[in-house]
């Protein structure tokens, strides 16, 4: 059973960072969790030129801007209607993503919520410095939310379809387990979605070969027997779930599919080890993070385990 107790919201105070705290706040209260907001200040221009050494009272002007940091922390946080939420706010200084990855490791976060930018170049500058670094190698699972015209005002959250996509790994089983969890509690449908990459397509020098008529066929009837197994009938009918084969760019088609079905969120498994956390990163989760139409929530298996760089 998925228990979500600590929720960590980081914060720039952005407009994408208060959409971040809005689905952070909403699901503090749907699965009554403590909400952490924490805002970073980045101490590289002070390490970088070595400011101390040139400004003695710099200790107490960095004490200044962090108190003045914990004071705007304290007006970003909405507050649901309903029961008042457990906030804590912290600032410190540091590399962003490092201490993100830190806080979340010390105080046991189930849960990180992020925004991001949504097109090019600033998704490339935020995934590859703070975002994609948190996704990459965070101890839990976590949602990252961009600022497009399909998402709504933070108190309005309403998840009534969930896109599972899945390649049949452990890390795909468990982000099935989370998509269950957020289904019960929002009542929402879940859609369980497999895609074949085509090897004669994509993959030189096979790209050069012409398989076979029953290849397709054969490939296409494992799959689906594959994906019988992945949701018990009794899941089909709990969860109005649909079970769903395509044949294409896996990225492509899962924002197709989640374009066209109005998907509320997407739940992905990552593995969690250095290269292949990369790999996989660069290759499907980063595109699908970067360009979705909906918050996208991240499984890293196993979970609970700090990646390190």
């Amino acid at each position: 059973m998925i228990q979500l107790q600590q929720i960590l919201v980081p914060t720039d105070f952005g407009e994408t960072a208060d959409l971040a705290i809005g689905y952070g706040a909403v699901l503090a209260r749907t699965f009554h969790a403590s909400l952490h907001l924490l805002h970073v200040l980045d101490d590289a221009l002070i390490k970088n030129w070595q400011l101390e050494i040139y400004f003695p009272s710099l200790p107490n002007v960095c004490e200044e801007l962090k108190a003045k940091a914990v004071a705007r922390l304290a007006g970003t946080a909405p507050e649901p209607h309903g029961e008042a939420l457990t906030t804590q706010r912290t600032a410190r200084w540091g590399k962003p993503a490092e201490e993100v990855l830190r806080y979340a490791q010390d105080q046991a976060v189930d849960l990180i919520v992020i925004g991001t930018h949504g097109r090019s170049p600033l998704p490339r500058l935020l995934l590859g410095s703070v975002a994609e670094n948190v996704v990459r190698r965070a101890p839990c699972p976590v949602l990252t939310v961009r600022q497009t015209p399909g998402i709504k005002e933070p108190t309005m959250i309403a998840l009534k379809r969930i896109l599972v996509a899945t390649d049949f790994s452990e890390a795909s089983q468990n982000a099935l387990r989370y998509a269950r969890a957020f289904a019960d509690q929002f009542g929402a449908a879940i859609d369980v979605l497999h895609v074949l990459d085509d090897p004669f397509v994509y993959a030189p020098p096979l790209d050069t070969v012409v398989p076979p008529p029953s290849f397709y066929e054969e490939l296409q009837n494992a799959a689906r027997e594959r994906l019988g197994q992945v949701v018990s009938e009794a899941e089909r009918a709990r969860y109005k779930a649909r079970v769903v084969l395509k044949m294409g760019r896996p990225f492509a088609e899962i924002l197709a599919y989640a374009q066209e079905q109005a998907v509320d969120l997407i739940v992905m498994g990552t593995h969690g080890r250095g290269p292949v956390a990369h790999a996989l990163l660069g290759s499907v989760t980063e595109r699908v993070v970067r360009r979705a139409p909906c918050p996208v929530l991240t499984v890293r298996h196993p979970e609970h385990e700090f990646v390190p760089p």
